[in-house]
């Protein structure tokens, strides 16, 4: 289960079974990292090995059912709530807890639970990675940088920090600065396809459309199935004037995941552009339907384009 893209849904995409064990992906950080989970017979596995629902204190099944619904932060949280109640001083729960909170954008309450999970295990570096993220929500680059630095000491090996001291500055317009960080991680890790997706990201904002496209193409050649990078390219062929391809971009996007509502957003725009405005109106639909967002100045070219309200 997994995840990246947090105010929304958790889930980003299932992997395939192998063997018996099912691989899903949950987002530690939103668009920036990634921690990779396996449901085994000791419970919710994180790729360090740590157990972190022991279905002896917890159930781990639940837990994994209401990530793969996903969006279901209040289920999540509540389940995390439960862990805590078993076991008060289960880093692993505070952080997931910090995480699913910094999806539902209370920042001060994922902070604290960050606090909390860096308390019980120091050494570990996702507290200081959420941590870092949700100080990054909140405009705090100083802070944010710090915990990412700290995080980055904790684990040299991956460079992970790296992507999410790209993201966070990237939240903060600083793209040159996010570009190279990126350019870090990838170079230690070329086939780390969240390092192409954090830059084409980077690039995109600047302005360098061409460019994201090629690496949000590098990011799906090393994982097709990675909905999320189809949805931005789809907005750099959109920034390109190139509405055939966002469509189809968005459409794959829709086959991976239906849940994805700002697909359906991104997609009806391209629509609206193209002037197919019944299947414009369609997405909106379909994007409300979700409990999504329907941008502002989509709604209201569409709108006037269409002579239309709904």
């Amino acid at each position: 289960m997994r995840g990246h893209g947090m105010g929304e849904d958790n889930l980003i995409c299932k992997y395939t079974k192998q063997g018996d064990t099912l691989r899903v992906v949950k987002s530690m950080l939103g668009t920036s990292m990634a921690v990779y989970y396996k449901i085994t017979s000791e419970g919710l596995e994180a790729n360090d090995g740590t157990v972190l629902l022991n279905p002896a204190k917890f159930s781990a099944d639940k837990a994994m059912k209401a990530f793969l619904r996903g969006g279901r932060e209040t289920t999540t949280i509540a389940l995390l709530n439960e862990a805590i109640r078993l076991n008060p001083k289960l880093a692993s729960a505070y952080s997931m807890r910090g995480t699913t909170r910094t999806t539902m954008g209370d920042y001060d309450g994922a902070i604290a639970d960050f606090d909390r999970a860096i308390e019980f295990d120091p050494k570990q570096p996702n507290g200081y990675y959420g941590r870092g993220h949700a100080k990054s929500r909140k405009g705090d680059r100083d802070g944010a940088i710090a915990d990412f630095n700290r995080a980055f000491d904790l684990d040299p090996p991956r460079g992970s920090s790296y992507l999410v001291r790209g993201s966070a500055k990237s939240q903060m317009g600083d793209h040159d600065g996010a570009i190279a960080e990126c350019d870090r991680y990838i170079e230690g890790n070329p086939k780390g396809f969240l390092g192409y997706c954090v830059r084409g990201r980077a690039k995109s904002k600047k302005g360098d459309q061409d460019g994201a496209i090629a690496d949000f193409d590098h990011a799906l050649k090393l994982h097709p199935e990675f909905y999320p990078a189809y949805c931005d390219r789809s907005k750099a062929y959109m920034e390109k004037g190139d509405y055939e391809r966002a469509i189809q971009d968005c459409s794959r996007a829709i086959e991976l995941d239906e849940n994805k509502s700002y697909a359906y957003n991104r997609r009806g725009w391209a629509y609206c552009k193209k002037r197919d405005y019944d299947r414009a109106w369609a997405d909106v639909k379909k994007c409300r339907e979700l409990g999504g967002k329907v941008e502002a100045e989509f709604l209201a070219e569409l709108t006037t384009a269409s002579g239309r309200t709904e």
